[in-house]
């Protein structure tokens, strides 16, 4: 954590006006080790309990999507991405996951890992939501990001998704 901090106050520490970063101590240090551990964790009354009483609203996952660039590098671990993930497995609450994932798809154009992922989880909520036709183009693109980038298991976890 200290490390860290000192990278985050270093060069890597800037600060436009308008707010965007390259991304807070606080999602870095709290909100990603938390999201990571909820997913890795068993879902029970008592830890969805939990997630309704930590995770950020939409509005500030959106907010880190726009604002936070540095994780658009790190797209593997995307905090708004992992939260929206939550709330709709742990929480029902889809809507959420939609509206993170069309706002990451709006703002990245270039990195297919996170694209990729954003499409994979707007799909499942799409279909949660009972909107098939709407996952299953989802699902698709999914694919088609993932198989340009020869991403070869996304893929064939996006085509899993369509399938299902």
């Amino acid at each position: 954590r200290t490390g860290l901090a000192a990278f985050l106050s270093g060069a890597f520490g800037w600060k436009t006006d308008e707010g965007h970063c390259f991304y807070t101590q606080d999602s870095m240090l709290s909100l990603l080790p938390r999201c990571v551990m909820a997913l890795l964790e068993k879902d029970t009354e008592e830890s969805r309990t939990d997630l309704r009483a930590w995770l950020p609203p939409a509005t500030e996952l959106v907010r880190i999507a726009e604002y936070e660039l540095g994780w658009l590098g790190l797209s593997a671990c995307h905090p708004s991405l992992l939260c929206a993930q939550l709330y709709g497995e742990r929480l029902g609450e889809w809507t959420v996951a939609v509206d993170v994932a069309e706002c990451v798809l709006r703002i990245e154009a270039f990195n297919p890992l996170l694209r990729t992922q954003a499409l994979r989880l707007l799909g499942c909520a799409r279909a949660a939501l009972g909107e098939g036709a709407a996952a299953c183009d989802a699902a698709e693109r999914a694919a088609a990001e993932a198989a340009k980038a020869k991403y070869v298991w996304l893929e064939k976890r996006s085509l899993e998704d369509l399938l299902e």
